[in-house]
């Protein structure tokens, strides 16, 4: 198994499927057999790896968004929206489809890479200008007699319009697919298929990401702004109607800026409205009287009269300077009066039909925050607060969307989530939306989550705590200098392939530096604007910089250190259990246990705890008592220490647990000399136990296929090491596997954790959070449905002050589940 993964044989991005092809030696088939849960191969990677690559459709598996805006030669495009990649589509079946309105024709394709798979590409053009967008079909289709496109798939008034004109002009067939279904179509693919599509927004609370909106979805009101409005009222996938629509939309706005403003463009109108104050032009509450009028809830800043002072301003008693109009006010003004009265209409029939989820769609929004504001400021005071409005990344592309899916309405659906990476990332006003990676398997919430609603992974409030914000952002800046030098020195005793260096790849240099930009910019934006991806938490810092690494270059960072130091600690393995085997009381083996798991957690190379233990690079010595001697107590009044709670639970428990789940956190030592010989306990109590692993890489984190690897030697070992025995028994027998998890980073989000881990919960009574990342700075708070045991070492100093103890303090909490 290690030899795969040194020569880069092993699975792509950890799925199981590649684990178990493994080689069949007696040692590593059984133990495969055993170490890996059936439920972790993904359906996913085994279907649409086997897609045809001639079956006349597009395979939009596994599609992930990115604005990495280039064509397959290269050279740079400008568009409009972030484009899909289709990791899947291997077959060359050239796609294109327009949703072709009043003043927008929006258009998505297909685009071949020369990697294998596939991009969707978003791009749009001023209906005016539809012969723009014609000579722009002409270069994708190619010359006569050599594309393989055959027909355009259309929607829109416009596909009726200039259908004739684009046949004549391009010789192809234009199908025309009905403008609602496509709608409800594509925004049903974007809210199902695409996490953190659908968000809310406003100027007081800026962007909130809504979690999932797909498993309660029907029935909800799409209310698509266009050159004007349709409002339909959705109740399943194919059951909607239209209820109503209003002629003042987007084309209202476009039309009277272009009378009134020397704008050439709905972005150039959208610009000068950002400067503009409407309260020059409209008559508000306070002018009439004066203040808030309360009674009603209208504060004195609300709009009494869209322009309504235009006209005393125009006529009255006024210097002519003052009769003038600035055309930023005009264009805020026109803004609001078109937005508010979108919102009370979308409001009044959402209340006429019963719904409360509103979804706003078209290129009027196009992320603009004023036009979301009022939006939602009118949804928020019309519904009395009991309605919200929702808004889309790709508001404007559902109907192009929709009828892009029509080519093959049989498509299967995603069988993955995606994780959201913010190193490619687009601003929506003062926020931003980062790319969507694809996951191997879809994530969903861990079921032993006690009350789902309440549960909140992180720890630490960085946005309303400034001291804890400040220093985490030194910390991350420091961390780095401290890539770096590791990085160096491990290269200098390791050598170039250590980090996938050869002939025709930047040098690891080279990558240092990239890396180095591209984190610290990030930090630097995430300092001017700590809510610029969100909420602010250490997850978000730790998992974005894992994000910098791997978009620089190195995916597995300390794949080097972890193999060297789990071959390092698997020397010291067999005395270490000959010495518990001999401890005769069962209490004091259990707290020799939870002392050796909090000794090897502190062998983490994301902190400072290992310096001192570990840093002999070249021979990788591990000093184990010199880490157990490091962990502190924490004080007595923190509640922190547990260890005789969890003690009492495990020895005086009349039936053994069934099943315990072990979230685990670090290579080497670690795991090895901390987490195994509590395992072996735990299964010679009769307890069956699943390691749940990373997924991918991070840091010194063991993953899922290191963790197999490494119960794989406990096997081979176990033939001249009779303290294997027992571990090997467990894992030949299948009562000691791995499962992925689905974390692709150091924190824990047990909102998102793989469908392999979902299928392993069933008769879990207990669960074992280990390591600070994944006990600490997540979950420190989380409660479960069974018995929990947390363990970790606090190893950030302001994180150990705000819980109040010390850098070093080793915490066990335990906590019973309620029977």
């Amino acid at each position: 198994a290690m030899s795969q993964l040194e020569s880069g044989t092993a699975a792509k991005a950890g799925t199981a499927d590649d684990w178990s092809n493994r080689p069949s030696s007696k040692a590593n088939e059984s133990s495969r057999k055993a170490s890996l849960s059936d439920s972790e191969k993904s359906a996913s990677h085994r279907n649409y790896s086997k897609a045809s690559s001639n079956n006349g459709f597009m395979n939009l598996s596994g599609a992930v968004i990115t604005s990495d805006r280039r064509l397959s030669d290269g050279a740079p495009i400008q568009t409009s929206a972030p484009h899909i990649v289709l990791p899947y589509q291997t077959g060359r079946v050239p796609q294109i489809a327009a949703d072709i309105g009043g003043s927008l024709a929006k258009v998505i394709y297909y685009e071949s890479q020369p990697h294998g798979g596939g991009r969707l590409v978003f791009h749009k053009f001023e209906t005016s200008k539809i012969k723009e967008c014609i000579e722009f079909l002409r270069s994708l289709i190619g010359k006569d007699g050599e594309s393989e496109v055959k027909h355009i798939k259309a929607t829109g008034g416009g596909a009726h319009k200039y259908s004739s004109l684009i046949h004549s002009e391009l010789n192809i067939e234009i199908q025309k697919e009905d403008e609602m279904s496509c709608l409800v179509r594509g925004l049903n693919f974007f809210v199902r298929e695409v996490p953190y599509e659908v968000f809310r927004f406003s100027h007081s609370e800026g962007m909130q990401y809504e979690e999932d909106t797909s498993s309660d979805l029907f029935p909800y009101m799409l209310v698509n702004i266009g050159s004007g409005v349709s409002i339909l009222r959705v109740d399943s996938e194919n059951d909607f109607t239209r209820v109503s629509g209003s002629s003042l939309g987007g084309g209202t706005l476009w039309g009277l800026l272009s009378l009134l403003t020397d704008a050439q463009s709905f972005g150039e109108m959208l610009q000068i409205s950002k400067a503009g104050n409407n309260q020059n032009v409209d008559m508000l509450v306070g002018d009439i009287y004066g203040q808030d009028y309360s009674k009603v809830g209208l504060s004195k800043d609300s709009i009494a009269s869209s322009f309504g002072k235009v006209f005393s301003l125009a006529h009255g008693k006024v210097a002519d300077e003052d009769r003038r109009f600035n055309q930023a006010d005009i264009a805020k003004s026109l803004l609001y009066m078109v937005s508010n009265n979108i919102g009370q209409i979308a409001y009044l029939h959402a209340k006429l039909h019963n719904v409360t989820r509103i979804f706003f769609g078209g290129c009027f929004i196009r992320g603009h925050p004023d036009t979301m504001d009022s939006l939602d400021f009118a949804i928020d005071f019309w519904s009395q607060g009991t309605m919200k409005a929702h808004f889309l990344r790709h508001e404007g592309y559902i109907g192009a969307m929709g009828a892009f899916l029509q080519v093959n309405p049989q498509s299967p659906s995603l069988s993955s989530s995606f994780n959201e990476n913010f190193i490619v990332s687009d601003k929506v006003g003062e926020q931003a939306v980062g790319a969507l990676d694809r996951t191997s398997t879809r994530l969903a919430p861990f079921p032993l989550i006690k009350k789902l609603k309440d549960y909140v992974p992180d720890t630490l409030d960085l946005v309303g705590n400034s001291k804890l914000q400040s220093h985490c952002f030194g910390v991350m800046e420091s961390l780095t200098k401290d890539i770096r030098n590791k990085v160096i020195s491990l290269h200098s005793i390791h050598g170039d392939m250590c980090f996938g260096e050869s002939g025709d790849s930047p040098s690891v240099t080279k990558r240092l530096d990239d890396f180095e930009k591209m984190w610290l910019q990030q930090l630097a934006a995430l300092r001017q604007r700590p809510q610029l991806y969100g909420t602010l938490h250490v997850r978000r810092l730790l998992h974005l910089k894992e994000q910098c690494l791997r978009g620089c270059g190195f995916p597995d960072l300390f794949r080097p250190v972890k193999a060297y130091e789990n071959a390092a600690a698997f020397t010291m393995l067999g005395p270490m259990l000959q010495s518990l085997d001999a401890i005769t009381d069962e209490k004091d083996l259990v707290r020799r246990l939870l002392a050796n798991v909090l000794a090897g957690n502190m062998f983490d190379w994301g902190s400072s705890a290992i310096n001192g233990i570990s840093h002999h690079q070249s021979t990788h010595v591990i000093d184990f008592e010199a880490a157990a001697k490091k962990v502190g107590q924490p004080p007595m009044k923190t509640g922190y220490n547990q260890a005789d709670k969890f003690i009492d639970a495990v020895v005086g428990r009349k039936m053994p647990y069934k099943k315990a789940v072990v979230f685990v956190d670090n290579s080497g030592a670690d795991i090895i000399l901390g987490v195994i010989p509590l395992i072996k306990y735990l299964l010679g109590k009769g307890t069956t136990v699943v390691l749940a692993a990373n997924t991918l890489p991070s840091i010194n984190d063991v993953t899922a296929y290191e963790a197999c690897s490494i119960l794989d030697n406990i096997v081979k070992e176990s033939q001249s090491k009779p303290h294997f025995d027992a571990l090997a028994s467990a894992i030949t027998n299948g009562r000691l596997r791995v499962v992925a998890s689905g974390s692709e980073g150091p924190c824990l989000d047990l909102r998102r954790v793989s469908e392999g881990l979902l299928r392993e919960c069933s008769a879990v009574d207990l669960v074992i959070l280990e390591g600070t990342a994944r006990a600490v700075h997540t979950n420190f708070r989380a409660r479960f449905s069974c018995d929990c045991l947390k363990i970790a070492v606090l190893k950030d100093h302001q994180t150990a002050i705000y819980l109040g103890a010390k850098t070093h303090d080793g915490l066990v909490l335990f906590e019973a589940a309620k029977r």
